[in-house]
């Protein structure tokens, strides 16, 4: 949960991303169908436990998640999507109480469209590295 909750962290935090999509239409996990859109969902794929030289130390973890922006037309989608990127690509430090050593992008997934209603969807994966508390 710790991946989730940065993330949720740097997107409910940053001004320009909060113009255009309220923290409360960001959700950790899958957004609701009916919510008011842009709304934005934080989803957890996999970890994987990072081997250091001193592993009683401290924990490495690196998790991917995945952004997901859910909009009502697709020029909205896009300029979401490129919020979000600013948001959280190349972040480190101490972040919702855990010690972040990268967040980096790990790919972009495809458009896609629901029909009725119209909602626009695309989703943009992070590896995010962090110290397991």
């Amino acid at each position: 949960m710790h991946a989730e909750k940065i993330a949720m962290a740097l997107l409910t935090g940053n001004a320009p991303l909060l113009a255009a999509v309220p923290a409360a239409s960001m959700y950790p996990g899958i957004v609701a169908q009916g919510v008011p859109l842009p709304a934005v969902g934080v989803s957890f794929i996999d970890a994987v436990e990072i081997e250091t030289i001193d592993a009683q130390a401290y924990a490495l973890k690196q998790a991917r998640i995945s952004v997901t922006v859910h909009a009502a037309d697709y020029p909205t989608q896009k300029a979401v999507l490129a919020l979000v990127r600013t948001a959280m690509r190349y972040q480190r430090g101490v972040i919702a109480g855990v010690p972040v050593a990268s967040i980096v992008g790990a790919g972009d997934g495809p458009d896609l469209r629901d029909d009725d209603p119209p909602i626009y969807r695309q989703s943009l994966d992070f590896l995010v590295t962090f110290t397991e508390n």
